[in-house]
């Protein structure tokens, strides 16, 4: 099963850890729930990133992320 893990470049690293922390929060009512951008703009508060871009590229990416994972996870409730 890790053999099947993506390759997280060094310069990703950051995004990908944010995500998993977000995720681990994530409000599940019927169904997970998309992140909300309220809770990326808290994590990036939280971790002192001010930087404009940096803040959008990291919204964008956690965007990114969260829709692929929220994909996969109701693809495989249906096939149960």
């Amino acid at each position: 099963m890790l053999d099947d893990r993506p390759e997280i470049f060094d310069d990703l690293l950051g995004i990908w850890d944010s995500f998993w922390e977000l995720n681990m929060r994530r409000v599940a009512v019927y169904e997970y729930q998309p992140i909300s951008i309220s809770e990326v703009a808290a994590w990036l508060d939280i971790n002192g990133i001010d930087d404009i871009d940096a803040r959008a590229e990291h919204l964008r990416l956690i965007g990114a992320l969260d829709s692929a994972w929220l994909s996969y996870m109701r693809s495989n409730k249906k096939e149960k």
